[in-house]
């Protein structure tokens, strides 16, 4: 399954979010969960990599903004980080 909105794209069991042109005010953020048997990757705004494993949980934001520190958290589970390095 192919998606696209706004700012993020996914196919199968990627997904890639782009950063605004705008910064927002306030930062929203979403949670990524994967089910037992599962794993999958998802590119944050900022183009840092997260790799989840099986029966894993990331709260993220949905872009970050700039001048604010950059945070991600691992609720339970595994998960590899490539971080890109702040602008």
């Amino acid at each position: 399954h192919v998606y696209q909105a706004k700012n993020v794209s996914s196919k199968g069991n990627d997904i890639v979010y782009k950063s605004l042109v705008e910064s927002p005010k306030e930062i929203d953020y979403n949670y990524l969960t994967v089910p037992r048997g599962g794993q999958f990757s998802i590119t944050l705004s900022d183009n840092t990599v997260v790799t989840l494993n099986s029966e894993s949980q990331i709260k993220y934001p949905v872009t970050f903004i700039e001048g604010v520190t950059r945070e991600v958290e691992l609720i339970y589970g595994e998960a590899y980080f490539d971080v890109s390095p702040s602008t």
